[in-house]
């Protein structure tokens, strides 16, 4: 995974691996996974296809923020002349990560942070793209903004980004 200026690789050296899995949950209904499940989830409540798609396995990488920026900004700071469709996980992806992976969230008051699609099709704008932010040690916390929601992470506390290798 490449380095950016914005993000420090934390998980380098490590085999994180969501499963192969049927994409068939949403993040709407992972009550056995979240004790609070955030405004905006209700809309993306229907799985992206009516057939549930076998996915997987998926390698991550985690990474902490080092420098001030705007999410969109700070994902993309990943990239390298590629889709931001490669950045994504699934909401079962996601429900999945943080069941089985909580050791690698960060902790407290730090946010994790993933980017999902709203829809099922090639990514042509900001607007089929969500960032789900789960915060929280014993009881997780989901929320969701727009991926162009202009509101800035602090490089002064180690959030974290969890995404798919490249």
């Amino acid at each position: 995974m490449t380095q950016s200026n914005i993000l420090k690789f934390i998980s380098v050296g490590h085999n994180i691996v969501i499963p192969e899995l049927f994409n068939s949950r949403t993040i709407l209904g992972a009550n056995d996974t979240f004790s609070s499940i955030g405004y905006g989830f209700k809309e993306l409540s229907k799985p992206l296809s009516i057939l549930p798609r076998l996915i997987g396995p998926t390698r991550t990488d985690v990474f902490e923020i080092v420098q001030s920026a705007e999410p969109e900004e700070i994902f993309k700071s990943l990239l390298k002349n590629q889709s931001i469709d490669r950045l994504c996980l699934s909401q079962h992806q996601v429900i999945d990560f943080c069941k089985t992976h909580r050791n690698w969230l960060a902790k407290d008051y730090l946010t994790n942070f993933f980017l999902i699609k709203n829809q099922e099709m090639e990514i042509t704008s900001a607007n089929n793209l969500s960032v789900v932010a789960v915060n929280g040690t014993e009881n997780l916390r989901i929320c969701r903004f727009e991926f162009d929601y202009k509101s800035i992470c602090s490089g002064m506390f180690p959030h974290r980004f969890i995404v798919p290798r490249i």
